[in-house]
């Protein structure tokens, strides 16, 4: 039995999780630059996509290391 089920499973399918957050970012910002009809919302809401990427993507390679430490592979 597993002692971290939610950190194995964001470590398993962290692939999916970081691209589905970064899009569904993506979609959000760009319904609310149409939404109150400004161009600079939307470039401002692209480029924190961008940037929530990466920052996910760093964020679940660290998980991944906590999750190595914690679950020692048999």
């Amino acid at each position: 039995m597993n002692a971290y089920p939610a950190i194995s499973f964001a470590v398993r399918n962290k692939t999916v999780l970081r691209l589905s957050i970064t899009v569904l970012s993506f979609v959000a910002v760009i319904y609310l630059a149409f939404r109150v009809s400004s161009v600079e919302v939307g470039v401002v809401g692209v480029v924190g996509g961008l940037a929530l990427y990466f920052v996910l993507a760093l964020a679940f390679e660290i998980l991944q290391l906590i999750y190595e430490t914690l679950v020692p592979q048999l």
